[in-house]
């Protein structure tokens, strides 16, 4: 039986979902990969332990139910030894400060946004081009703290619903608050055909009449427009569309319905782990 965890990247996000699940006790073993060392800026470890490898630093406070490895995991280098772990694991938890493919191992990637964890279920990803991982909005560890908290208490106590969101290649987000929502995450370089094809389908299934569209990059509004359904030129609503999100790496994705007026939200991936 496979029931051990893995957890890629054990920084600010991976040591505070760590230091939840842990406790938790559900799994055999841990797993933890990352080839940074302890720095003045991560918090979330002692200060006694700044210069120390991060591996390390977590199997001196938890000891053999950790296995430490000081490697940084890229989706293009995966060793046969390091497949078998994954083998065995239930579950692979992508902390990693970047992102970048996940074509070869199937992971649940974490990262924050606007004060808010994402949490993507989606296998086999694939990007043109990895990027680095900001935060976009200011949030400190203690908030960092309980969204870790709240998703490992999801982990254990969802096992079916978390399957059933890895089946389904689905995504969502936890709030502070506790508060769940579902979303669609697309790859941006298939975005703009997607976009209007929805747009096409819900206007025609709810008769909508006016159509809101709103870009936001993660802090700022950097779109806003209303059109009217009946006079609507889709392939200038696209190119509008593409002009101002061509520097988003990937996006969410946003329906809301209200009465005969549909607002699609699209707002900038990235996010900090």
């Amino acid at each position: 039986m496979n029931n051990e965890l893995t957890i890629i990247g054990v920084g600010s996000l991976g040591k505070n979902f760590l230091n939840s699940i842990i406790k938790k006790k559900v799994f055999d073993k841990i797993n933890i990969f990352d080839n940074d060392n302890v720095h003045k800026h991560n918090i979330v470890y002692d200060a006694s332990q700044i210069g120390k490898s991060k591996v390390q630093a977590c199997y001196e406070q938890y000891g053999d139910y950790i296995n430490p490895i000081q490697k940084f995991i890229y989706d293009s280098d995966i060793s046969q030894s390091e497949k078998e772990i994954f083998k065995k694991s239930k579950y692979i938890i992508d902390c990693r400060d970047i992102f970048e493919n996940r074509k070869n191992f199937s992971a649940i990637k974490l990262y924050i946004n606007n004060n808010k964890m994402i949490v993507d279920f989606r296998k086999k990803i694939a990007f043109k081009n990895a990027f680095n991982s900001e935060y976009v909005a200011y949030i400190n560890n203690s908030k960092i703290k309980m969204l870790t908290n709240q998703f490992s208490n999801f982990l254990i106590n969802k096992k079916e619903v978390v399957d059933n969101l890895i089946n389904n290649n689905k995504t969502m987000t936890i709030s502070t608050l506790g508060e769940i929502e579902y979303l669609d995450l697309s790859s941006k370089y298939i975005y703009s055909k997607k976009i209007i094809r929805e747009i096409s389908d819900i206007s025609k299934k709810y008769k909508i009449q006016n159509l809101q569209i709103d870009i936001e990059d993660g802090i700022y509004n950097i779109f806003n427009n209303v059109y009217n359904i009946k006079n609507i030129n889709l392939p200038s609503v696209l190119q509008e569309i593409e002009n101002n999100c061509e520097h988003f790496s990937s996006y969410f994705l946003k329906f809301y319905i209200q009465d005969k007026n549909l607002l699609v939200k699209i707002m900038n991936q990235t996010g900090g782990a």
